[in-house]
């Protein structure tokens, strides 16, 4: 579930670097009383989802860039 979760995020939003999936993470198990061997599950799983999809920060830097060389001049 986790993973499909991170991947809907960056599928929808490219440039997502979902880098503060693991702080969003700790802070539901903390708030939802989640059990810690399904916490522990579950923080493997965001970490081997990084691992396996890792932030292309060549690419980030030229969408951005890109986005702004097209912005209209300022009035």
């Amino acid at each position: 579930m986790t993973e499909s979760a991170l991947t809907a995020i960056r599928r929808a939003r490219p440039i997502a670097a979902i880098s503060y999936a693991g702080d969003a993470l700790d802070w539901w198990h903390r708030i939802s009383d989640t059990p810690a061997a399904v916490a522990k599950r579950q923080r493997g799983e965001v970490a081997a989802w990084h691992r396996a999809n890792p932030i292309d920060m060549v690419r980030i830097i030229r969408t951005i860039r890109s986005h702004e060389d097209n912005r209209p001049p300022s009035a």
